[in-house]
């Protein structure tokens, strides 16, 4: 868009001209990128071209589409890339999450106070001499003729800059995420969020101090790093403690200061600036753009796909006498038949016990048998600890088969939903359930398996490898995390106990590594959640667990949840 005549009259008589400005480094914000100003007020994206990169590619991944390659080369005046050599991308070729990247990194001390966004002139890391009202209109709301709005609630009477201007703009014009990352910073400068930021001599860390009856693996370690395998808890707890120098994890003060590395945090506690965290930011606005539609009384035309963790020689966890596969598996049994009796809903079912069928059993401890199969064709019964994995992947071929059978049949992708139901064990310090969605950004590759014990079913036959374009992705999580916030929901109306820091979560980390359950990760169910139901490591869990009438309160809330989803 073209400037107004009073926005090019001022830049002209600016003093300061491009050969004036000494010379600067670009600032580098990961490797391989660094945001830089050209000619005093045009921001610029710097790639270092990698192997395999071309316009197209460098367009698809800092672009908002692939259709902004020949933009990009055009700015560049070259036909092709070289690997090692560095091309720009201007601004406002950039997607929204790296416009907010390169921006934050050369101006990291604007911030949002009360209804706008502030930015003082001069304060960036890098020199700016022709900076206008207009340019921070279009770098911030994406039309500079918001100049006019921002000058006005600035008190401004000029257009162009000088040194220690300070501009607001107001918050309702900004770029969605660029308001939703300054509501976010606004809420940490106020102190609302629970972590803040420094340095010392071993690195950089997030610190946080504890409050009454807090411990450190279950307030610090479960809710910060998202560990919660108990040797790894334990661990990395040992690991925090040495770093903030505790000598005893059991006698830390109330207020006292706790140190945790960043390379161990979560991606959503990491620094606002950090651009892990602006990722996410950014992708967790767009799945939220995804909502199932509704309107179907009574589950009419909705069909519920059930699985129950495990099974067959597969116990799963075991602790005081409670097998995860047979409790869960009666509350699978109970949410079917809640829902045939009491809505119109399909319920399709992944695993049977070939004694009992889908009875529920109103005993305390249920003991365990092997007698439970993976409904594929032909059925899979799990004889062998060794392939405890097979199982699991059957099960998401078998989902993935009911799912391309009721396509076809003119369901709609949004009247079908897919869970499957676990009870984990955990660090024992934590008790209730939580919810697993499939994160977008975990579910990147190419997913399946070969072999003969796979290639003799059908259902691995129809589609033996699987993959999702990025729009399905942010779709899936989307839904699957609308569903999930309404699950939690109703386990609260029902006083069941939910996990206290992160209940929906949408990856496991553990050893290190983040991922995806593989019933989830590679279901093409849109909507699809796993559910821990509860912590076996736990005494107070085991003990409700055990209760019949608890399994029947578990079934009762998911299906509200279901009703609740669709109507």
């Amino acid at each position: 868009m073209k400037r107004p005549l009073l926005a090019l009259v001022a830049i002209a008589s600016m003093a300061a001209s491009p050969a004036d400005t000494p010379a600067f480094r670009p600032v580098e914000f990961r490797p391989g990128l660094r945001a830089s100003i050209e000619d005093g007020n045009q921001l610029v994206l710097l790639v270092r071209a990698q192997p395999g990169d071309g316009y197209r590619l460098l367009a698809r991944k800092y672009a908002p589409d692939e259709s902004a390659w020949q933009a990009i080369r055009t700015a560049n005046q070259s036909a092709n890339l070289r690997l090692g050599r560095t091309y720009r991308i201007p601004f406002e070729l950039l997607s929204e999450p790296y416009q907010l990247q390169v921006y934050l990194a050369l101006f990291p001390k604007d911030h949002l106070q009360e209804d706008a966004w502030v930015h003082e002139a001069g304060r960036g890391v890098l020199p700016t001499y022709q900076e206008t009202l207009w340019d921070l209109a279009e770098w911030l709301t994406g039309e500079g003729h918001h100049y006019t709005e921002i000058q006005q609630t600035s008190g401004l009477q000029e257009v162009t800059l000088s040194s220690g201007d300070v501009a607001r703009v107001p918050s309702s014009l900004l770029k969605p995420l660029f308001q939703r990352w300054g509501e976010i910073h606004k809420a940490q400068r106020e102190g609302s969020l629970p972590l803040t930021y420094g340095s010392d001599a071993e690195g950089a860390f997030a610190s946080y101090r504890l409050k009454k009856a807090e411990a450190l693996y279950s307030a610090v370690v479960i809710r910060f790093t998202g560990r919660i395998a108990p040797a790894e808890v334990n661990t990395i707890a040992h690991q925090i403690a040495r770093r903030s120098k505790i000598h005893d994890v059991r006698k830390i003060p109330v207020g006292g200061i706790v140190k945790v590395p960043l390379d161990l945090l979560l991606p959503e506690y990491l620094p606002l600036h950090d651009p892990r965290r602006i990722e996410l930011v950014a992708t967790r606005r767009e799945t939220e753009a995804f909502q199932n539609p509704g309107g179907q009384r009574d589950l009419a035309g909705v069909t519920i796909i059930l699985d129950a963790g495990h099974g067959g020689i597969d116990a799963g966890a075991v602790k005081g006498g409670i097998y995860e596969d047979e409790m869960v598996y009666d509350i699978v049994c109970r949410i079917k038949r809640r829902l045939e009796r009491e809505t119109s809903a399909t319920v399709l079912i992944t695993i049977k016990d070939r004694k009992t069928g889908f009875k529920p059993r109103d005993q305390g401890r249920l003991p365990h048998d092997t007698n439970e199969v993976v409904l594929t064709n032909p059925p899979y019964h799990p004889r062998n600890r060794k392939l405890r994995a097979v199982a699991v992947n059957l099960r998401w071929y078998l989902v993935n088969s009911y799912y391309r059978s009721l396509r076809q049949k003119g369901v709609p992708r949004e009247r079908i939903l897919f869970a499957s139901f676990h009870a984990d064990s955990l660090h024992p310090s934590v008790r209730g359930a939580m919810v697993y969605v499939p994160g977008e950004r975990y579910r990147r590759g190419r997913y399946g398996n070969s072999g003969r014990v796979y290639s003799r079913h059908k259902e691995v036959q129809q589609e033996k490898y699987v993959s999702f374009t990025r729009n399905q992705r942010l779709r899936s999580e989307g839904l699957s995390r609308e569903f999930a916030s309404i699950m939690v929901r109703e386990l609260r109306r029902s006083r069941i106990r939910i996990h206290p820091h992160q209940p929906i979560r949408d990856h496991v980390v553990r050893r290190g590594r983040a991922w995806v359950p593989a019933v989830i990760r590679s279901s093409r169910v849109p909507s699809k959640v796993l559910i821990e139901v509860a912590n076996l490591n736990n005494k107070h869990d085991r003990a409700v667990l055990r209760k019949p009438i608890f399994r029947e309160g578990f079934a009762e809330a998911f299906v509200d949840a279901v009703r609740a989803y669709y109507n």
